[in-house]
């Protein structure tokens, strides 16, 4: 995927999830080379197929520090 695909589709979805949502999740920001992992939890969750993306979905405990 060339990088200007990567940014659309980035812009795409988080946009859609914040006018679903509310929110976007928060390790969103942090997710380094989660990243495409979240962007594709946050298209399951807008499809319906899923809730709300959280830490608790990239293995990441309450609370901790991203």
């Amino acid at each position: 995927m060339k990088q200007e695909e990567r940014e659309q589709r980035y812009a795409r979805v988080t946009r859609a999830y914040y006018q679903r949502f509310g929110e976007l999740p928060p390790m969103l920001r942090d997710a380094g080379p989660a990243l495409e992992l979240c962007l594709e939890l946050m298209e399951q969750a807008l499809a319906g197929k899923r809730g709300r993306v959280t830490e608790a979905d990239l293995n990441y405990p309450p609370g901790a520090d991203l």
